[in-house]
């Protein structure tokens, strides 16, 4: 596969982890999560540019790529460490992005010892398993491991190019966004 697709399509998975991880990192979800990362200009601009490439009609430049990782970058220096409780998940949000931008500009090589993909079933084992401490009811048993796993079905079969495929698979993600961030609030609260 020549490099430009490649770079094409590794793009596109970003967009689509883009639509269902950044409004975990915008959130509310975490009190200590807003205190320390208010006022890093990092942070407001990884929102800016996440809502602008959110947009299937927006293009986002590899360039765009680098910007938005480093703004993640920035945010992601306010922890020395991995955190624990609700800073994990907007935390974590934020890192799998970065990972994502990594992807697309090389620096995360695919044969990576952990892969991106593993990086997101981490993430959303610890959801299915934050759901089941708090006693929230997911609507499935490893709902979100296995939502994981199919949009990385779908997220391999992207061609590089804005097409049907790529639609669905944003369509996909922003719906698992959604419950994500429904579901997380809903256990933080009862945590």
């Amino acid at each position: 596969m020549p490099e430009d697709l490649a770079s094409a399509r590794r793009i596109l998975r970003l967009r689509v982890a883009m639509r269902r991880f950044a409004p975990i990192f915008e959130s509310a979800l975490s009190d200590v999560w807003l205190m320390l990362s208010e006022g890093i200009p990092g942070k407001n601009e990884s929102i800016r540019i996440a809502r602008i490439s959110g947009d299937v009609e927006n293009a986002l430049s590899l360039d765009d790529v680098e910007q938005l990782q480093s703004f993640l970058g920035e945010v992601l220096d306010v922890l020395d460490e991995d955190p624990v409780g609700d800073v994990y998940y907007p935390y974590t949000a934020a890192m799998l992005l970065e990972l994502y931008c990594r992807s697309a500009t090389g620096d995360l090589p695919d044969d990576a010892p952990v892969s991106l993909e593993e990086w997101v079933a981490r993430f959303a084992r610890h959801v299915d398993w934050q759901l089941e401490k708090s006693g929230i009811p997911a609507p499935e048993p490893a709902f979100f491991a296995r939502q994981e796993e199919d949009l990385a079905a779908l997220e391999v079969s992207l061609s590089g190019n804005r097409d049907a495929a790529w639609v669905a698979a944003m369509e996909k993600s922003s719906q698992l966004g959604e419950q994500y961030l429904q579901h997380l609030t809903r256990a933080v609260r009862a945590g």
